[in-house]
């Protein structure tokens, strides 16, 4: 038996070929491990969008109500002034009577009133400016008393 003939032989794996295996399965794994990195930070990302649009609706649901609580009588030419949107360190807050809801993802801006409506600006934290435009209550009706 010549040594040098079994030596030769190609039956089972050679070092390139091993060294070919190692490099496809740390690739395949690197292109696994960027999919799953770069899906992550998506989802993440995913989250905070909505959890931000849900503060947003959550707050334009309570600013409007809060505003629309104010009522003008038809012969006045000013308005109540609204003071319960403010902000405190890092959260915006809406004052409703001896409560305070706070929100996370949102910061204040602006608050303009007129003699129909009072505007806000926000601003979030992914860079979003939004505004919202609430209209006061009804004119309340004038002359009436619950005596009568």
């Amino acid at each position: 038996m010549n040594l040098f003939k079994a030596l030769s032989n190609d039956d089972g794996y050679t070092f390139v070929e091993v060294l070919v295996a190692i490099a496809i399965i740390s690739l395949s794994g690197f292109v696994l491990w960027a999919g799953i990195s770069r899906g992550m930070s998506f989802a993440e990302k995913i989250r905070i969008r909505n959890r931000e649009n849900s503060e947003i609706a959550f707050f334009e649901y309570l600013f409007r109500e809060e505003i629309g609580k104010i009522g003008l009588p038809y012969y006045e030419s000013g308005f109540e002034e609204y003071d319960g949107v403010f902000q405190e360190e890092n959260l915006l807050i809406i004052e409703r009577g001896a409560e305070k809801i706070s929100f996370l993802n949102l910061s204040f801006a602006d608050l303009k009133q007129t003699e129909s409506y009072a505007e806000i600006h926000l601003h979030t934290v992914s860079g979003k400016d939004i505004m919202i435009k609430a209209p006061y209550g009804k004119y309340p009706l004038s002359g009436i008393t619950a005596d009568e």
